[in-house]
């Protein structure tokens, strides 16, 4: 749904509040076949990590921002993988320097074997939060059923969205072709704060925005180097395994 354009995709928007935000955007293809294998689970839950190393930890030591978060689908006809920050002003004014951080922790995922531990980790505490869940009210439960069945046969549907499988072939394909989609040609950045530049308005809320392309960030961004500071998640040695 997004022009895979070699440039830096830029807005900005000026919000009625005073929140400061960068969010970055990725458009992925058509992806559903690995959507049971938890591949974007995996790839979505080590980029929104706060342990030592990664992205969060990483900036939140350089008093660039004080909430991380890595969201998004494999939806029926297209994907999404947003990366959503928010900033200090310090953060605010060092924007590109955050987003240079999150291409080089992209191509050390990139350059990394497959985090078989991880996806343990993930499977066990899947498993832990299914097993202690809250009965939930009827209708509601009802309506997330009902609409589970868009993207689960019924054979799934009370499970799969919950509870990880094995690892599979399709797993650790999956989590790279995913990554391999996670490029500047994909991204649409926006900056969200009250002291940006917008020269635009949109025309059912009104919101002030500017959109600008910069094919010099673009190039740096597409070369990236890792940066040693960065690695994946220590394992985590507390998981309950029984």
């Amino acid at each position: 749904y997004m022009d895979k354009k070699e440039t830096f995709k830029f807005l900005q928007i000026i919000p009625k509040s005073d929140i400061k935000k960068l969010e970055l955007h990725f458009a992925l293809p058509q992806l559903k076949k690995y959507r049971n294998h938890k591949s974007f689970e995996i790839l979505s839950s080590i980029l929104g990590h706060e342990g030592k190393g990664t992205i969060t930890s990483y900036l939140k030591n350089k008093g660039f921002v004080t909430a991380l978060s890595s969201s998004g689908e494999l939806a029926n006809s297209f994907g999404e993988l947003n990366i959503n920050m928010t900033l200090t002003a310090t953060g605010r004014a060092n924007y590109k320097e955050i987003t240079q951080v999150v291409f080089a922790y992209i191509n050390l995922l990139k350059n990394s074997p497959f985090p078989d531990y991880y996806f343990n980790e993930l499977k066990q505490i899947s498993l832990i939060d299914y097993q202690n869940r809250e009965e939930q009210e009827g209708t509601g439960y009802a309506v997330q059923i009902s609409s589970g069945l868009r993207k689960h046969t019924l054979d799934e549907v009370l499970t799969t969205p919950y509870l990880f499988g094995e690892i599979t072939p399709e797993t650790k394909e999956g989590y790279f072709k995913i990554l391999s989609e996670l490029t500047p040609a994909n991204l649409i950045a926006s900056l969200t704060s009250q002291d940006v530049t917008a020269d635009l308005e949109e025309p059912y809320y009104k919101a002030k925005y500017s959109y600008t392309e910069d094919s010099a960030f673009y190039q740096i961004l597409k070369n990236q180097a890792v940066i040693k500071e960065l690695h994946l998640p220590e394992p985590n040695k507390f998981i309950p395994q029984s």
